[in-house]
């Protein structure tokens, strides 16, 4: 049995092939201009080749995943 904790936040597919990194939403969506920040640290990496799926947060002041800083950050880009 498997258990996955939900945040408050963007669930994404990472995919990197060689320099090539792509942000997928759950829905298709290309989010990658929207993290850099995301797309950097897989390029720092060193593996050339890996797909990670996961969620995209932002921590809050109190430690909680926050939405609405994670919302205005992506789309104020």
């Amino acid at each position: 049995m498997f258990h996955e904790l939900k945040y408050d936040g963007y669930r994404l597919r990472l995919e990197r092939d060689g320099d090539r990194v792509r942000l997928i939403t759950k829905g298709g969506n290309d989010f990658t201009k929207r993290f850099p920040w995301i797309v950097e640290a897989a390029l720092k990496d060193c593996q050339k080749q890996f797909v990670i799926d996961g969620e995209a947060i932002v921590r809050g002041v109190d430690g909680y995943s926050d939405f609405n800083v994670l919302h205005s950050v992506s789309f104020t880009l």
